[in-house]
């Protein structure tokens, strides 16, 4: 009974579910759809796509009209300041100069100065050489009995020239032997003062060594006698051009006439000729 109830209470649910009144149909299909509204009015602002105005203040500055700089690249390598080398420290008249220069320093220092001077000699004949060349220019002592005493302190020009006067008359052959080496070669003494002549000056050694080493031996002392004797009356290094003049006159005067002429002669100076300075025949 109770099941029955039920089920009839259940038929008749169904029953007035399906079977509703018109009013109701209608109402329901005229009612506005208001889903959307309730999203309300879109406000967002489209976004604004015009570029942005530039407000950097204009460059006001004059423009640059400075001529563009044509100048080439300067490719002068750089100057060497490599100081030079001394090319005749180890020939005997270097060492007379290193020696020289040693003396005039301190006396405390001589000895060392000396003794680097002579350990830059270039082989034993050179050292050698600066030592006959030493001993006959230097002072007479015990342990020097072939001194002359011509190397002098004084520096004028009556001091200088008493010098090359003991030197001609004492130690032309050292002198030679020092300052030309072994000349082995067949140039006149003419010749030879030209070549000399042409070089740097009286101490660039090298290029006067190399000039008296294509001499005749005798040309080479006759040279050296030569210039000497002019030295001893003229030699005056403060004035150039009056030295000049002075060994121009001494050609044709008595006191170095002899030497003037062994070297600048007409008679030949090769081997087996007499003394003169012209060209062998």
């Amino acid at each position: 009974m109770r099941l029955t109830t039920l089920l009839i209470l259940g038929f008749a649910l169904i029953a007035g579910n399906g079977c509703g009144d018109d009013s109701d149909s209608d109402s329901d299909t005229t009612a506005a759809d208001t889903s959307g509204d309730d999203a309300g009015e879109d406000t967002t602002v489209d976004e604004d796509t015009t570029p942005a105005q530039d407000t950097t203040a204009a460059d006001t500055a004059p423009a640059d009209t400075t001529p563009a700089d044509t100048t080439p690249p300067d490719t002068t390598p750089p100057m060497d300041t490599t100081p030079p080398v001394n090319t005749s420290a180890g020939i005997c008249p270097g060492i007379t100069d290193c020696v020289v220069a040693c003396n005039a320093g301190p006396a405390d220092q001589q000895s060392v100065c000396t003794q680097s001077c002579l350990d830059d000699a270039e082989d034993g004949d050179e050292l050698a050489a600066f030592q006959a060349y030493a001993a006959c220019m230097g002072p007479v002592s015990d342990t020097n009995t072939d001194g002359n005493n011509c190397f002098t302190a004084g520096t004028s020009a009556e001091d200088l020239q008493d010098q090359a006067d003991c030197q001609r008359q004492n130690c032309l052959a050292e002198t030679v032997t020092c300052f030309g080496g072994m000349p082995a070669g067949e140039t006149t003494c003419p010749n030879l003062n030209g070549c000399i002549a042409g070089c740097i000056d009286g101490s660039d050694y090298p290029c006067i060594r190399a000039c008296l080493a294509d001499g005749v031996a005798a040309s080479a002392s006759f040279y050296f006698a030569w210039k000497l004797c002019a030295d001893s009356v003229c030699l005056d290094p403060t004035d150039p051009l009056g030295q000049e003049l002075c060994v121009q006159q001494v050609q044709s005067q008595p006191i170095c006439s002899d030497q003037f002429t062994e070297c600048f002669g007409d008679v030949g100076s090769a081997p087996g000729s007499a003394p003169g300075g012209g060209l062998p025949e």
